[in-house]
């Protein structure tokens, strides 16, 4: 996994729209902001998504899915 040197670009709390763009070793989509990565359970590949982040840690963060876009 590569290194998030930078303050976390997002914030607990905040709803952003985004593609996800994998699926992560235990089933979680994952999903990319400014290289900082967001997983979210039950997200499709491929799919764009509304979600909120519920926790951030240092190197990622996780979110609930909102609605599909």
């Amino acid at each position: 996994m590569g290194k998030f040197n930078k303050a976390p670009p997002v914030n607990v709390g905040e709803v952003i729209v985004a593609k996800c763009e994998g699926i992560g070793a235990k089933g979680a989509g994952m999903f990319k902001k400014e290289g900082f990565i967001i997983f979210v359970e039950g997200a499709e590949d491929g799919k764009e998504y509304e979600i909120k982040i519920t926790k951030v840690l240092h190197r990622v963060a996780f979110a609930e899915l909102v609605q599909i876009t």
